[in-house]
């Protein structure tokens, strides 16, 4: 699809980092003139001297307002919602659900689904009129399969990938499509953060030390996922959903396995049930030979 220049305009939140960012300097790259959001003003600066020529708004989205506080300065800036909105921003509030504050556990829900929300019914009047525009909303595989220890994290992609689902009904023949982006684990501060929010009480502790020694993992860097961004929103009829990375293929195929086979599966990955002899046997076999 050939986009004019007036329709290459794109709305970035959590640029400064992470897919955020790789998206927004793939979109620069290809001619989108791209607004992105950054929580302080020295990462506005950062950013800014990483991607030269894009446009800043420096806001705290955990804060209320600050989604209709976005939605304003985008359309002074553009005269108009931008062709495509790209809800990235997010965290994941790590930890067992009897462990998670509650208080975090409502900023979790807020961030990762509520802003996205708002952001989505603030641009639609203005996408509805101009008959065009994308919502690409960035979930991940906990959107799919919840894991243990995110279940708050896993609970706020599933709600996102339920309104997206809600939502892409709702604009059939407006010219607006409504897409998810289903990435499994790459570089990005959202794993660092959440290391440093381990519960530190509960029964759970050896499990949290264990995550602790994993957040320093060498991860991939997010170009793939920043490549199927720009494929999404430069595509004339996108895809419902883009699952990106290793190990994906496997995933729309778990919801339909047993239950008890699933969670026996999860539970040994995890190290809290031991796999059958027989898988020990195999395993210890296999490392010999």
């Amino acid at each position: 699809m050939s986009l004019s220049p007036s329709h290459k305009t794109a709305l970035i939140t959590g640029a400064t980092s992470g897919i955020g960012l790789y998206a927004a300097r793939e979109l620069i790259g290809g001619g989108w003139r791209v607004i992105g959001t950054a929580r302080t003003t020295p990462q506005a600066h950062l950013l800014k001297d990483a991607l030269p020529g894009i446009e800043v708004i420096v806001l705290d989205l955990s804060k209320e307002g600050s989604a209709e506080e976005l939605v304003l300065s985008t359309i002074t800036l553009l005269g108009e919602a931008p062709y495509a909105l790209i809800n990235n921003a997010g965290f994941a509030a790590p930890g067992a659900i009897e462990d998670v504050d509650p208080e975090y556990a409502e900023e979790q829900m807020r961030v990762n689904l509520l802003v996205p929300a708002r952001l989505i019914r603030g641009f639609l009047p203005s996408m509805r009129t101009r008959g065009s525009g994308r919502i690409v909303n960035i979930s991940s595989v906990s959107g799919r399969v919840a894991a243990p220890f995110l279940g708050w994290y896993s609970a706020s992609k599933f709600a996102l990938e339920a309104i997206s689902d809600a939502l892409r009904v709702e604009t059939v023949g407006s010219g607006i499509y409504v897409s998810l982006v289903e990435p499994t684990s790459f570089s990005s501060n959202i794993w660092s953060k959440a290391g440093a929010q381990l519960p530190a009480a509960g029964p759970h502790q050896e499990v949290y030390r264990k995550a602790a020694r994993l957040i320093d993992a060498k991860y991939p860097e997010p170009t793939p996922v920043a490549r199927v961004i720009r494929e999404c929103v430069e595509s004339e009829i996108p895809q419902a959903r883009y699952l990106v990375g290793k190990g994906t293929k496997a995933i729309p195929y778990v919801r339909v396995l047993p239950a008890k086979l699933v969670d026996a599966f999860v539970a040994i990955t995890f190290g809290l049930k031991k796999p059958p002899f027989i898988m020990r046997l195999l395993t210890q076999r296999s490392a010999r030979g």
